[in-house]
């Protein structure tokens, strides 16, 4: 694709919005040793010969080289395409937050709690995700 970002991590990434119409087919090469994910926004499509629909997530198992995606409805299809070589550090989650160790895991709540440290705004948050469409 060519297009780089403007951000660096620590280990290389892929990071794609892909829309597809109805009827495309596409092959993402993909590292043995990558993991994969994808997060459907709009549509539906098959991956890999899974279907899934707007707002499923799919995870793909390391070893393969590629992940197929064909559109197999008769609208456009939109979803990111998320893969990485894994870091091998510890997860550790609770809520909205996924942290290296549980002690960050803790001074991230304490944060939010109260409102420091990016929450600054967090006390009059409201979601709009909740409200029926």
């Amino acid at each position: 694709m060519g297009t780089k970002a403007s951000v660096s991590t620590e280990t290389p990434t892929t990071y794609l919005d892909i829309v597809m119409k109805p009827g495309a087919v596409y092959k993402q090469p993909v590292p043995t040793d990558w993991s994969a994910y994808v997060y459907i926004i709009q549509g539906c499509a098959e991956f890999c010969g899974t279907q899934a629909q707007e707002h499923d997530s799919v995870t793909f198992k390391k070893g393969g080289n590629c992940v197929e995606i064909e559109n197999k409805s008769q609208d456009s299809c939109r979803f990111l395409f998320i893969a990485g070589q894994p870091i091998n550090e510890p997860v550790f989650r609770r809520g909205p937050f996924v942290l290296a160790s549980s002690e960050g895991l803790q001074n991230t709540f304490s944060d939010y709690r109260r409102h420091k440290n990016g929450f600054e705004k967090a006390a009059n948050w409201k979601s709009s995700a909740s409200k029926a469409h």
